[in-house]
């Protein structure tokens, strides 16, 4: 609902702190004031001084476990949506707004043509689809799902605001599946950016686990599996989990794939299939997606995702079979190789896959840089979280139950033992590609790769879920708020402390513990968000 109908005003005491970056096109101003909100004095807009034909809509409104609401509201100019541009304010029972906490963009372009496209969004998407590099493509035919593409104002690392289109669609080519992003600029058509999104109701029994784990039964060593039954067939289908056997399969996985179905004769036992050593990586991986649904749901009061989590199994076309990965729309999981891992579907790494859409549907954090670590972190504080959920402790190893003749994918706790993480944000500015070649990311050309850069957001979480009056659950859902409403698509690993900090403060949890767990790998808010 834009602002002028909401009529979210200030009221005339209102103390405003906010920190203009001055450039020469766009501004970008750092909001952070707690002072009352009321329905009475100035509007929000005025004192912020923004730019005529600025509204803002909300997007997200979400009840924290102590009952307070926070509302993110999203600025528009001329009716379209500006990148990376929000603000969170808090809201009392009477419905008036308390705080407020984000960034905003003033300064844009007044011409009165520049929102409206110079070019058709079938035209950028076919600029996107040619002007994508190697990088992102292999030679041969491609097939491509229908691509989604949306009109922003986006605000590039000059502060240089441009009218664009940002596109993503699935593309298998070659048998190998990629998810390419572009920004393309919706006048002089040139592509501003470009990135690969790919990240990464009866009770069944059957086998689980894998030679390293060991094996384990559904319905006597774990829970029964939730599965629905039709005539004499059962379905690995709950109320918030399909599991879908890719097998054999070299299409673009789709969300409305029939879910995995066995002939229930055998007290609905499911044995389909053993692979690479595990016994049934498909009971495993539809197991996992209900226990990580609770998790999100016990501890934070809301979904995962806005639809039913789809978890593929037996994926091994590229990126598998040695991956798993988010696509925007399912989880996939490959079988691993012969000598180094596993099937990858471990409690841990399905939780990884499925927070990297709730990261997503929050706050997108581009998969690339600063914000691609802390968008590789958050999924793996989730697998930790999941772990804790699940065995009520944590052994701070991702990945450890899918590899076969080494230790775990990553350390959270000492992030540098996988010989390339960092766990301190100046070894990550002052990273060398010539000397650490194979830590460096395809994505970032030459820059650490965003698994190794992590490391940083990972020894934080470590820090605080460990401090004393502190533990998983707690660190996790003050992440996860953040995450929820104060991380931005381009947040630097800075800001998104500062997000973490006012997350703590919104729960009234002790906000010297995160600022402590931060300094500790070389982040101070500079906001003064304490």
């Amino acid at each position: 609902m834009p602002i002028a109908q909401n009529k979210l005003l200030l009221t005339t005491t209102f103390c405003l702190s906010v920190i203009a970056y001055n450039v020469s096109a766009a501004n970008i101003i750092a909001v952070d004031q707690g002072s009352m909100l009321s329905t009475s004095g100035q509007t929000l807009i005025q004192d912020l001084n923004l730019d005529s034909g600025t509204s803002y809509h909300s997007i997200r409104e979400i009840q924290l476990p102590n009952l307070k609401t926070k509302v993110k509201i999203q600025q528009y100019f001329h009716d379209v949506p500006v990148f990376g541009m929000s603000l969170v304010v808090s809201q009392d029972k009477a419905g008036d707004y308390r705080e407020a906490k984000g960034y905003a963009a003033n300064n844009l372009n007044s011409d009165s043509q520049f929102t409206t496209p110079s070019i058709t969004k079938e035209q950028a998407i076919s600029i996107a689809r040619g002007g994508q590099s190697n990088t992102y493509s292999v030679e041969g035919k491609a097939k491509t799902d229908d691509p989604q593409t949306n009109l922003w104002i986006y605000v590039d690392s000059n502060k240089k605001e441009h009218l664009a289109y940002i596109i993503n669609y699935l593309q298998v080519k070659d048998k190998k599946v990629t998810r390419p992003f572009s920004i393309v600029d919706a006048h002089n058509k040139e592509v501003l950016k470009q990135w690969d999104g790919l990240t990464t109701q009866k009770k069944g029994t059957g086998p689980g686990g894998n030679l390293k784990t060991g094996r384990y039964e559904y319905g006597t060593d774990k829970p029964f599996l939730d599965i629905k039954k039709i005539g004499d067939k059962c379905y690995m289908e709950s109320k918030h989990v399909k599991t879908v056997s890719m097998a054999g399969k070299f299409s673009t996985p789709k969300p409305d794939d029939k879910a995995f179905s066995f002939a229930c004769l055998d007290k609905f036992r499911n044995t389909y299939k053993q692979a690479n050593g595990a016994f049934s990586p498909i009971n495993d991986a539809h197991y996992f997606g209900d226990v990580i649904f609770g998790m999100y749901g016990d501890w934070l009061n809301l979904q995962p995702l806005p639809f039913k989590l789809v978890m593929n199994v037996h994926y091994n076309i590229s990126p598998g079979p040695v991956n798993a990965w988010w696509d925007g729309k399912t989880m996939n999981f490959g079988d691993g190789d012969d000598d180094m891992f596993y099937p990858f579907v471990g409690l841990d790494v399905a939780a990884h896959e499925i927070s990297h859409g709730f990261t997503e549907m929050n706050s997108n954090l581009v998969y690339s840089g600063e914000s691609g670590g802390m968008n590789e972190a958050f999924s793996d504080m989730a697998g930790e979280a999941a772990k804790y959920y699940s065995r009520g402790y944590n052994d701070w190893l991702m990945g450890v139950d899918i590899t076969k003749a080494y230790g775990p994918l990553r350390y959270m706790k000492n992030p540098e033992l996988d010989g390339c993480s960092v766990s301190n944000y100046e070894d990550y500015v002052n990273f060398d590609s010539s000397e650490k070649p194979d830590c460096s990311g395809w994505r970032d050309y030459g820059k650490l790769n965003v698994h190794y850069t992590s490391g940083i957001y990972n020894r934080a979480f470590y820090n605080l879920a460990t401090t004393k009056g502190w533990d998983t659950p707690k660190a996790f859902v003050t992440f996860a708020i953040a995450n929820i409403l104060y991380w931005q698509p381009e947040s630097t690993m800075e800001s998104g402390a500062c997000g973490v900090i006012n997350a703590a403060r919104d729960m009234y949890f002790d906000t010297e513990s995160v600022i402590r767990a931060f300094d500790d790998v070389g982040l101070i808010c500079s906001a003064n968000a304490s």
